[in-house]
């Protein structure tokens, strides 16, 4: 009865994506309603438009987890150390910030086909682990059963 009740949820999952897939691309991702913004992401924000344009790059560097007086010093001076040589310092692993990523972002249609895919994958897989599991259980007390 258990199996009847999670194919049966399985097949109305399966049957309620199919439908939204049929809906037109990007139905339903507007909202009126805008989320609460976390207080030191509001700090940050201010901070880097404030900020001139070499001492906001060099503070994003440090991110919103440090303190406000403190990034603006540690900024300022960072700024200055930018402005005085004529090539920014390499970071290891990060390379040369005048390197540009010519690689297009992905469209929210290609988006939804990629999540609607990789969902349908999970389905099957577990599908397939549950009808597995299922066997093998019948097939264990069909070997206990018959000795």
């Amino acid at each position: 009865m258990l199996d009847v009740r999670s194919a049966m949820d399985f097949s109305t999952r399966l049957m309620e994506a199919l439908e939204n897939a049929r809906a037109p691309k990007g139905e339903g991702l507007v909202s009126d309603q805008r989320g609460p913004v976390p207080q030191e992401v509001a700090e940050a924000f201010r901070a880097l438009m404030e900020a001139p344009e070499g001492a906001a790059a060099a503070s994003a560097l440090n991110g919103p987890q440090a303190s406000a007086p403190t990034q603006s010093v540690q900024s300022t001076e960072e700024a200055a150390h930018l402005s005085s040589s004529e090539e920014p310092p390499a970071v290891d692993g990060i390379g040369n910030s005048s390197q540009t990523i010519d690689a297009p972002l992905p469209t929210p249609e290609e988006l939804l086909q990629t999540q609607f895919a990789v969902n349908m994958h999970v389905f099957e897989s577990t599908m397939t682990t549950n009808t597995r599991d299922k066997f093998l259980s019948d097939f264990e007390q069909l070997l206990k059963a018959n000795g």
